[in-house]
């Protein structure tokens, strides 16, 4: 049977513990089993929980998302932007093609303005483009659109019919689907 400890040391247990040194270090520094320290120690918490706060490699992040508007999630990043968006629900998240960036809502344009400089593929047709802004919620006007349309070769266009009927056979005649997508 185990022996009783004398009321001042655990009285001094319950103080160290209580002054925020962890349960572990009282045992190790008291030279006392962890056993014994937890037992009488059960209603107290570990340690003194602080204040909340987004400190380290997460505080890093949320700055970087914040300066640039976007974050390229990768290994090392997946979590730490997982628990950010779950407290900061601005932060918005997008992949494509296997690709995944955070960024704020209001920074939509940027943020695909980053990914669509990662494609693997500088060719992009027009319903890729399509596809990818209607992920991203953003609208582009004429021009930006044929920034990022490209083609193999700008004599060889690929044969898309108008609605109207006929081919699109120049550079010129493809504003008309650019102005409808």
């Amino acid at each position: 049977m185990a022996k009783s400890l004398p009321k001042e040391i655990i009285q001094q247990i319950r103080e160290e513990v209580l002054k925020g040194k962890s349960k572990y270090r009282v045992a190790k520094e008291m030279k006392l089993l962890e056993s014994v320290v937890y037992r009488h120690t059960a209603d107290l918490p570990s340690i003194k929980l602080g204040e909340p706060c987004i400190k380290g490699k997460s505080l890093e992040i949320l700055q970087q998302l914040l300066e640039e508007g976007y974050v390229h999630s990768n290994i090392d990043t997946y979590n730490i932007l997982r628990k950010l968006r779950k407290y900061l629900p601005m932060i918005q998240r997008t992949q494509v093609e296997g690709k995944a960036i955070y960024y704020l809502s209001d920074k939509n344009k940027i943020a695909l303005q980053a990914m669509m400089k990662t494609k693997h593929s500088k060719i992009i047709s027009y319903q890729e483009l399509k596809s990818i802004t209607k992920v991203f919620g953003v609208n582009l006007d004429i021009g930006e659109k044929q920034n990022y349309v490209k083609f193999k070769d700008k004599r060889a266009f690929p044969i898309i019919r108008k609605k109207s009927g006929g081919f699109l056979s120049s550079y010129r005649d493809s504003r008309y689907l650019i102005q409808n997508i």
